[in-house]
Parts: structure tokens; sequence; C-alpha cells
């Protein structure tokens, strides 16, 4: 599903990623592991398309639809979580109605469905990434990006987190997740 070749970005001529090449196929679950600059989120820039490599190339096979969780929450603090994924269902051209449907079904399996009226930014860390996993989700994506979605989130959220990614990886989902804890990282079939 995703192939690096020798994928090299420098950032005023010192390097992010320095000759990265690997390969991710169709429903694994990948683990990219490092300390803080060790390149982790440039990767997923790259393969977002935010960022352009200086050197290398990235080759997205069967041209996948992705989801995207970053390190840092992204959505709207001031919206409440129903409008939060009713807007992203509008900017990605969602048919309202089903777009409602999903919504609702993923912030079931997660444990948000009775705050829906509750305002983004009152959520708690762990509240926040269970939110902006079922944002990335909302338009069902084949390819689901986490950059280390659990950092400075509570150790039962962390737990919780992690059993709905094995949940979504078991149902064919290909996860590609960034993290700086071991533990984490064996959880996945690959590092």
């Amino acid at each position: 599903m995703i192939v690096a070749r020798s994928l090299t970005q420098l950032f005023d001529r010192k390097p992010a990623l320095r000759d990265l090449s690997l390969t991710i196929g169709t429903g694994e679950m990948f683990a990219l592991i490092g300390p803080d600059g060790a390149g982790k989120t440039t990767f997923f820039r790259i393969v977002t398309g935010l960022l352009k490599p200086s050197s290398g190339e990235i080759v997205k096979e069967g041209h996948p639809d992705f989801g995207f969780v970053p390190q840092k929450f992204a959505l709207y603090t001031d919206l409440t979580i129903d409008e939060n994924l009713a807007l992203r269902a509008k900017l990605y051209g969602l048919e309202t109605k089903a777009a409602k449907l999903r919504g609702q079904e993923l912030m079931e399996r997660v444990g948000l469905a009775r705050f829906g009226a509750r305002l983004a930014g009152n959520l708690s860390g762990g509240m926040k990434q269970k939110l902006a996993l079922v944002a990335a989700l909302l338009t069902t994506p084949n390819l689901l990006l986490l950059d280390e979605p659990t950092t400075g989130v509570d150790p039962m959220s962390r737990r919780e987190f992690w059993t709905m990614l094995h949940q979504l990886h078991h149902e064919g989902l290909t996860i590609v997740v960034s993290t700086p804890y071991m533990d984490e990282a064996n959880r996945c079939d690959r590092v």
C-alpha cells in the first residue's frame, strides 16, 4: 500500500529523514518508533502529501483513501462534537444522512455518543483523541495514519484506544501508527 524509497527530508540542510526505505502492506498494522525529532511526523507529512521530500519517493499503491489523526488535536474546540463531525462531513462532500449514521455508529463504538452536545475544547485528552479517531474514520478510509495518538493520554484511555485500533485492524483497515513507546510498538504486526 505504501512504498518509501530512499526518502530524505532536509530542513535548513539538517536531515529530518535520511534515506528511509520501507514497505507497508495492505491490511498491516505498522509501527514507526523513535524519540522526538526522529522524523516520524515528517514521514506522515510526506505520506499525506503535505510535504514533498527533498529526495527519494513515496508510492501509495492503489491510491488509498486515508484518515489522519495528528499528534496535536486539530478539530475546532469552540464547536461541539456533533458540529465538528457535521462540518467534516460537509467538507468531504459526504451525504448528510449517511454521514450522520456513520458518525453515530462510530461515537457509540468509542463511548462518546452521549457527549455530542459537548464542546470539543471541554473534552479530556483521551476523549479528544477518540473524537479525532472518529473524525478520521468518518470518510471510511482504507488507510489510517496516527501520529503519536496516545502521547499525554491517561493509561486507561490509552488502553481503550489501542483496543479500538486492534478491532479496526481485524476488520481489515491498514494502520500506520507512530509512537515513542516500545510497549505500543509491540502491539503492531511490524515495527
